[in-house]
């Protein structure tokens, strides 16, 4: 109740007299456990050794994911949550292979993965905790909700994290560079030895544990008197649970027929080794260009025929770095479109203002030449005046039309030849004028009294100056 209500030190005190009376062991144990959520400014070192010798204890065998889920919360507790995600890990690797304190591992992992925006990461651990929780967890709601979203996010955010990694890695030398991929190379050495172990451990059981037997036949006799009144898809664990088995059979697919064909399982092989896979139309064309204009040209790399499959080499990560004009190009390309169709979904489907406009800004202040731009400012103005930023939604507009004003102003003053070469750009202009002015309009019908007033007189003023260029513009395109 203490802890319920949050009163974390009443409840550490309370669980601590539980400990002291000599329970069951079981018991006892459940109350260390919680203890650890409740731990505060308790010493966290003397908690954590305790921890870690109950791992060890061969009576604890079958604890490790409870027991690793308590290390990881102490971590979180003090902020540290790189040591908090190697708890976790260690605990789904040397736990059950499924069970509720596993789902609770996964679960915590993706919260942490979701604020760092680590999505693609967040996506598969809410998949994976959403399968061994049931709807009476107080998240559920929200794992299924953040599962279904980032089902469509994350090819965008992948790219964003991809690209914005590798455009930096192209500014370091090679001294600042290498300790980065080294660390990554250990990262991925340990990640690779936990995955081992989980193999091995699911091999070697021949079966679960008695608690997650029981909860498995629950589950299941649930799941079979519900089948008889609710089709298999309106199951949302028994689909997240086929999810799941399919992505780690087949990993990522994009929906579309003959999604088996060799070559489509080819390109998915090389897509974690190039990064340009969403902005090219093929694997063997981007495979070419690293393989000869990525490599960085120092002493300490060997320049190689083929590309490396293997990422515990630096060979891995040096090939994907773009370095010349045109791969710098092709990579900020797909980080610009990345960044604005994140921004949209996550203001849509997500309904998250803080990354909603986190993309959108950063799309508007780094690509100010976006071709798109007029979108890009049109889903601001949604974004804001969705949150009630309206002022700030305005001023986003009114700078974008007084831009797209002052330029074709000037354009009219060149001569019919220059005035001839820069036909797109001004069309473009006219175009981001007709857009801000639709969307003012479409503003106004939604607003009441002044700020009515205020929109449709905006409208009003660029619906003016459109007509007013607009027919300059055509006058000066018939003569010629």
């Amino acid at each position: 109740l203490y802890a319920m209500t949050g009163n974390n030190d009443a409840a550490y005190k309370s669980f601590g007299r539980t400990i002291s009376q000599s329970p069951p062991y079981e018991l006892e144990f459940n109350a260390r456990i919680r203890q650890t959520e409740t731990a505060g400014n308790q010493d966290h070192k003397k908690i954590l050794r305790k921890l870690r010798r109950m791992a060890k204890s061969p009576k604890n065998k079958e604890y490790q994911s409870q027991i690793y889920y308590a290390i990881g919360n102490i971590h979180m507790s003090r902020k540290d949550t790189a040591e908090a995600i190697k708890a976790y890990e260690t605990g789904i690797a040397e736990g059950a292979t499924s069970g509720y304190g596993t789902g609770m591992l996964h679960l915590s992992l993706a919260k942490i993965y979701w604020e760092t925006h680590k999505f693609s990461k967040a996506q598969e651990n809410y998949s994976k905790a959403l399968s061994m929780l049931g709807e009476e967890n107080a998240d559920y709601k929200e794992m299924k909700f953040r599962s279904e979203v980032l089902t469509e996010i994350t090819p965008h955010t992948d790219i964003i994290e991809k690209q914005d990694e590798l455009l930096y890695w192209a500014t370091l030398p090679p001294d600042e560079l290498y300790p980065i991929i080294d660390a990554l190379i250990e990262e991925e050495k340990r990640l690779a030895e936990l995955k081992e172990k989980e193999e091995k451990k699911m091999k070697r059981e021949s079966g679960e544990s008695v608690l997650d037997q029981a909860s498995t036949a629950a589950g299941q006799e649930i799941a079979d008197q519900e089948s008889k009144k609710q089709w298999y898809f309106y199951n949302p664990q028994i689909v997240s649970q086929g999810i799941r088995t399919f992505k780690e059979k087949w990993g990522e697919r994009e929906l579309k027929d003959y999604w088996r064909f060799s070559h489509e399982i080819s390109s998915l092989m090389a897509a974690d080794t190039v990064a340009y896979e969403s902005v090219v139309d093929s694997t063997a064309a981007v495979t070419d260009s690293i393989a000869t204009d990525s490599l960085l040209a120092t002493e300490e790399v060997a320049v190689s025929d083929s590309l490396s499959t293997d990422p515990t080499t630096r060979e891995f990560y040096i090939q994907q770095i773009p370095v010349t004009d045109e791969q710098k190009a092709t990579a900020h390309a797909a980080l610009r479109d990345a960044l604005l169709e994140a921004g949209v979904l996550f203001k849509d489907k997500a309904n998250d203002k803080e990354l909603s406009l986190l993309y959108l800004e950063r799309t508007a202040n780094e690509y100010p030449d976006h071709e798109r731009l007029a979108k890009v400012y049109y889903q601001l103005f949604l974004a804001c005046s969705r949150w009630g930023e309206k002022e700030k939604a305005e001023a986003i507009y009114s700078e974008l039309a007084n831009k797209s004003i002052e330029y074709i102003a000037w354009y009219l003053t060149l001569d019919d030849m220059k005035l001839a070469s820069v036909y797109e750009n001004c069309v473009r202009n006219f175009y981001m004028l007709d857009e801000i002015n639709k969307s003012l309009m479409r503003s106004a019908e939604l607003e009441e009294g002044d700020e009515m007033a205020s929109s449709s007189e905006m409208a009003l003023h660029y619906a003016k100056k459109f007509e007013e260029l607009y027919g300059m513009f055509n006058d000066r395109v018939k003569q010629n």
